[in-house]
């Protein structure tokens, strides 16, 4: 029978990314504080009021009639937007961006293009260029094209660089009761909504966070804001242009999506630095659980998977089981690199597994409600087996999302 053998440094690793993820928070936080501080210096307050810019009756009167979508930033993240935008064949798409020119965004746009028809999305075959306007000046685009249905901010992850977009739009579109109920979005990939507003001055609630993947390449939305009007508002409008849209019910950095990410990327590096395995090997498990988790919903389906013919009453039997394992070792090998005796660093583990199991990641009752209902769905309510339901519902993975060995369609490397 093979031994298994407990590293001292697995701990660390255990802690490592709840730890770093903290430490970013706190940077974020000093810095918006800085930011903040500095923001409300009477002499910084003056500069700002004179770049700002002056919104004139003869703005507000050349504004046509009709609505547009506006985008600002014409990297790949705007880009994309406006990509997307554009598919949809309803609305005039502005963007606006002083660091690039049209012929840059254009070219953006035709290099992506290819796998917004690959994912169906269009049928024509070219962009509809003649739907997109660029523009250099942010304050002519809000008001020259008709009323924006919603902006969406795509420039710098930059805590004082958003904060200085989103007060300008704000301020932009304060003109009257309808302008300020014009939607801002912004893609921010990290920062907290409260850290993005501070320097709104006219509707800090009219402005959401809408972050995506990469627009052209996956149709996930996650939201926040901090009125239910608002992000419903939001939420049907990335819905009509065929986003799937997850909302927040509170801001965190990072956010979902990215949160997830930052963790499964910072434990794969860690694997590999530590010599457990190859980046090559982490990738394909990667790959792997990627495939469970998307087509076999494993968020909701794994203790059901695990728990056998008992479902999901066995799978809470075993994790439970687990989960004391997991807090021996993780004592074990903390005793062990204090230089304590075997003996001594077992009994250790055992005592605090006995003392915390109870109390570390306990389930909330609503994550076992959502995974009875999960199960009570693929079973047809208890008419068929656990394991017969989960293939029935999951088995088209294997034709549909083939990965064999001798059968990778997406194999690379």
């Amino acid at each position: 029978m093979a031994t298994t053998t407990t590293n001292p440094n697995r701990l660390s690793q255990i802690i490592l990314p709840a730890a770093t993820a903290s430490c970013a928070a706190l940077f974020v936080l000093w810095r918006s504080y800085k930011t903040t501080k500095n923001g409300n210096n009477g002499s910084n307050n003056s500069t700002s009021s004179k770049n700002r810019t002056v919104i004139t009756s003869t703005m507000r009167e050349q504004r046509p009639n009709g609505e547009c979508i506006v985008v600002v930033g014409a990297g790949s993240i705007g880009s994309s937007f406006c990509a997307i935008f554009l598919a949809q064949q309803n609305d005039k798409v502005v963007c606006v961006d002083p660091l690039v020119d049209e012929a840059t965004l254009k070219e953006r746009i035709q290099k992506v293009w290819p796998t917004i028809l690959a994912r169906g999305l269009t049928q024509q075959a070219t962009p509809p260029f003649g739907q997109l306007v660029f523009e250099q000046v942010m304050a002519q685009s809000l008001h020259r094209y008709g009323t924006p249905r919603l902006v969406q901010e795509c420039t710098y992850e930059n805590i004082e660089c958003k904060q200085e977009i989103l007060s300008e739009l704000d301020h932009i579109l304060s003109s009257n009761d309808d302008d300020l109920n014009i939607l801002i979005a912004t893609s921010t990939s990290f920062i907290p909504h409260e850290l993005l507003v501070p320097k709104c001055r006219h509707n800090k609630d009219r402005v959401v966070i809408g972050h995506p993947t990469i627009p052209y390449l996956d149709c996930f939305m996650e939201i926040y804001g901090t009125t239910p009007t608002v992000v419903s508002r939001a939420r049907q409008f990335y819905q009509a242009v065929g986003f799937d849209v997850v909302v927040l019910q509170k801001t965190i950095p990072g956010h979902l999506f990215n949160s997830f990410l930052f963790l499964n990327m910072q434990h794969g590096r860690a694997l590999v630095r530590d010599g457990v395995c190859t980046p090559q090997e982490v990738n394909t498990v990667m790959r792997h659980l990627g495939r469970e988790m998307y087509s076999g919903h494993m968020f909701l389906s794994l203790l059901s998977g695990i728990g056998g013919d008992r479902g999901l009453e066995g799978g809470m039997v075993l994790s439970e089981r687990v989960k004391q394992s997991v807090i021996t070792i993780s004592f074990y090998a903390l005793a062990k690199k204090c230089f304590m005796p075997h003996f001594i660093a077992h009994a250790f583990g055992t005592f605090m597994a006995q003392t915390l199991a109870a109390r570390v990641d306990v389930p909330p009752p609503s994550f076992i409600q959502a995974c009875q209902e999960f199960e009570n769905k693929v079973t047809q309510n208890k008419t068929l087996g656990v394991q017969e339901g989960l293939f029935r519902a999951c088995s088209a993975r294997y034709t549909r999302l083939p990965y064999e060995v001798g059968n990778d369609p997406f194999q690379i490397l």
